[in-house]
């Protein structure tokens, strides 16, 4: 239903209600070892998505609807020059910033409230730009462009994505909790 709605309804809808989620997360919490290689062998997945983006040494990445997942701040760890942490909630902007804060990566975090298909970065401005569990909230041509904007011309985007297209994991997205996973999917993409 959602992915009917006009773009500003929808992300409206998605701003409510991941701001809500901000009464649940202790951002003290969240960070689980000290390097990138501990965050991703948590889960699998996650070692080949950045497998795929190669080294990040040095490099300037978007993470893409970061909401209250480290990520950003494992990143600003592996040795990323600047990590912009994007999403469309206030509330996870301000959470991302503050954990950057805690940890001490503030000077390479660099947090911001923008919706994909509108992003505040100069054109050709990242090498990378990483996602997961986004691609189902966006305007897929919209943002699209929008990635391919901003990244360089050898850049490179990878997505993790839970829901795939398949209608009846989109009814229950839509009308269950999220008590449970749903089956991953990669999408890789380089320009």
């Amino acid at each position: 239903m959602a992915a009917n709605l006009p773009l500003e309804s929808r992300i409206r809808l998605e701003r409510t209600l991941t701001d809500s989620e901000a009464r649940t997360v202790r951002p003290d919490s969240i960070v689980a070892g000290p390097t990138i290689k501990d965050y991703c062998s948590r889960l699998p997945w996650r070692e080949s998505l950045f497998e795929f983006l190669g080294p990040l040494e040095g490099r300037t990445i978007l993470d893409l609807g970061c909401g209250y997942h480290p990520t950003p701040i494992y990143l600003a760890l592996a040795g990323c020059r600047r990590v912009y942490a994007c999403d469309v909630s206030p509330r996870a902007v301000e959470s991302m910033a503050a954990l950057a804060e805690n940890v001490g990566v503030s000077n390479r975090v660099k947090v911001f409230v923008a919706a994909a298909e509108a992003l505040p970065l100069e054109t050709g401005s990242l090498d990378l730009v990483h996602g997961e569990s986004v691609l189902h909230h966006l305007d897929l041509e919209l943002a699209g462009a929008e990635i391919r904007r901003v990244l360089k011309g050898n850049g490179r985007a990878a997505f993790k994505h839970p829901l795939g297209q398949n209608p009846l994991l989109e009814l229950a997205r839509d009308y269950l909790p999220y008590s449970f996973l749903f089956p991953s999917t990669i999408v890789r993409a380089s320009t």
